[in-house]
């Protein structure tokens, strides 16, 4: 297993007007078919997230709202659910 690359997406990897370039769109793709394991986390939702990532080949889940989901970009089918009913009253 390689390390696995998290980028946050507002203010990180998009430019401010919430678009990827098509600089950092090739270049991430090319880094994505040598073998990189790359994915984003944002506040957004992946139909969003889907939206603004189009073109961009990420293979792995996405984390949306903030970790509350960990989502396939594709589908929009929630992997993982970190919902409150799995937090213990004594954490909180």
């Amino acid at each position: 297993m390689g390390t696995l690359f998290v980028s946050d997406l507002d203010g990180t990897l998009l430019r401010n007007d919430a678009t990827l370039s098509d600089f950092s769109k090739d270049h991430l793709n090319e880094l994505l078919r040598s073998g990189m394991l790359f994915t984003v986390a944002s506040a957004r939702s992946v139909i969003t997230m889907a939206s603004m990532l189009k073109g961009l080949n990420l293979t792995l889940p996405v984390v949306e709202f903030n970790g509350a989901f960990v989502s396939d970009l594709r589908t929009g089918q929630h992997r993982i659910v970190n919902s409150i009913d799995s937090v213990v009253a004594e954490d909180i």
